[in-house]
């Protein structure tokens, strides 16, 4: 999970992000204080709990603010924006994919 480490950092930063723009910065922070760090991780199968947590977590805050008005708040940050944030975090999400397999051994590349 020590490879991953970086990538679970990243993802977790992305929904941060979005908390931020729709709850402001204190909601912000709240959310990075439960931050998991991957490179405490030494075996595959808690290795894949963290991936599983991230990851879930990550689609929960997707999800809570698509079913919402999308008006960002004024005490929170206003960029890359959140469709950028979006983006960048289903990039990295790709990436942790990407990465788990060659891990396993299920790519050739």
């Amino acid at each position: 999970c020590r490879l991953l480490a970086s990538s679970v950092v990243d993802v977790q930063r992305h929904a941060a992000a979005l908390i931020g723009y729709f709850e402001g910065y204190e909601a912000r922070g709240a959310f990075q204080d439960a931050f998991v760090n991957a490179k405490e991780v030494r075996d595959l199968k808690s290795c894949l709990d963290v991936l599983d947590y991230v990851v879930t977590n990550t689609r929960l805050v997707v999800l809570r603010f698509s079913k919402g008005d999308g008006v960002m708040v004024d005490n929170g940050p206003t960029k890359p924006g959140p469709q950028r944030t979006l983006v960048v975090a289903c990039e990295h999400i790709e990436g942790i994919i990407i990465q788990l397999k060659q891990v396993l051994g299920f790519c050739n590349e």
